[in-house]
């Protein structure tokens, strides 16, 4: 058993959800938040904008040689079956995974501003300023909660995928579950990685794991490699190899907090 060959984790379109949720955070309130309010996170569409970031990284896809799939996953959110279907990858057979599904925010999933989240969960905001890896928004889902879904689908792809290659369309906190998950980073790796702007997952950016060694072409059990590229906005992508961290017992010591307690 191993994991497939190339694994490549796209994020969804633009949804309708987006620019409010962008406007909320700013401490504004769009006309449309009221009445977006109403429908269940789960069955946003994509907006004009998210349909056309899909249409051009299915493009994108299409033209590179490595990117024919045996098993084509999505995430049960409206608006990653849509952005799925308008990649528009021959031969796609979609299987809906509600393991994919984005992370439950609870009652903190209303479409509130920064300062009224604030004013309302106050008992939340400290929770989350004491360590962001294990906060739950109230009744909601914490990003290590989040790892133990992604779990369950590379349980699945470890079993049933060996040499095959994967595509996933999901959602920007599920993606990081994932690169949590497979590369074995720590809980303060995610609090150093979450609050570096730069490495903000855009939508329909892709990830791109292997373990097919980018020059060798070596093949590995485990994925050595991960590349990002941004088909909507293209960058200067690289291939970075993964490095597990492995810990001394010395290293298990370092940058421990001091003692809550005097004894």
């Amino acid at each position: 058993m191993a994991m497939p060959n190339n694994l490549l984790l796209v994020r969804h379109g633009e949804s309708e959800g987006n620019p409010i949720l962008k406007a909320l955070h700013e401490n504004r309130r769009p006309p449309d938040a009221e009445i977006l309010d109403k429908v269940d996170t789960s069955l946003w569409r994509l907006t004009a904008l998210g349909v056309r970031q899909a249409r051009t990284t299915g493009a994108w896809l299409r033209d590179q040689p490595w990117a024919r799939f045996d098993l084509y996953l999505c995430s049960d959110y409206v608006r990653a079956r849509e952005t799925a279907a308008e990649l528009n990858l021959p031969d796609a057979k979609w299987r809906v995974e509600f393991y994919l599904r984005e992370r439950d925010r609870g009652r903190e999933s209303a479409l509130l501003t920064k300062e009224e989240l604030e004013r309302r969960f106050p008992g939340s905001r400290e929770q989350k300023a004491r360590h962001a890896f294990y906060w739950r928004p109230e009744d909601g889902e914490s990003i290590a909660d989040l790892c133990q879904r992604v779990n369950r689908v590379l349980d699945t792809l470890w079993r049933d995928n060996d040499s095959h290659n994967v595509i996933v369309v999901c959602h920007e906190e599920v993606m990081w579950a994932f690169r949590m998950r497979l590369e074995k980073l720590a809980p303060e790796d995610y609090l150093k990685l979450d609050q570096d702007e730069a490495l903000k997952v855009h939508n329909c950016q892709v990830w791109h794991y292997t373990r097919l060694d980018p020059e060798t072409g070596r093949q590995a059990v485990h994925f050595t490699h991960r590349a990002t590229y941004d088909p909507v906005e293209p960058r200067r992508s690289r291939w970075e190899p993964i490095h597990r961290p492995r810990y001394s017992n010395k290293d298990l010591l370092k940058g421990l907090p001091p003692r809550t307690l005097k004894s």
